[in-house]
């Protein structure tokens, strides 16, 4: 938080173009360690809320099996049934983001 204010209030120590965010100390460039090897056939999904609130993780791992070697793929099913979730339910709609 910046001084005396409740700004700006972030859980999270990285933020893209968040230039006050970025006045007290949050950073825009992330720390990556690749160092989790996966046996073949295996994924690793990491999506945001706005998709696991509406997609369990046994329909995630689904998803990402059936589309097999095609990661993309299986993001993109992931965020379209997420969104068509969010839609049948009406009002407002989460952020959607996927990565396999």
């Amino acid at each position: 938080f910046l001084r005396g204010q409740m700004l700006p209030g972030l859980s999270m120590s990285r933020s893209l173009g968040d230039t006050q965010a970025h006045s007290v100390g949050v950073l825009a460039e992330p720390s990556i360690q690749a160092s989790v090897e996966f046996p073949q056939g295996n994924s690793l999904i990491i999506a945001s809320d706005g998709v696991w609130e509406r997609v369990t993780a046994e329909e995630a791992a689904s998803i990402a099996q059936h589309e097999g070697a095609d990661p993309e793929a299986a993001a993109i099913n992931l965020v379209v049934q997420a969104r068509s979730r969010w839609l049948q339910e009406g009002g407002d709609i989460d952020d959607i983001t996927a990565v396999v």
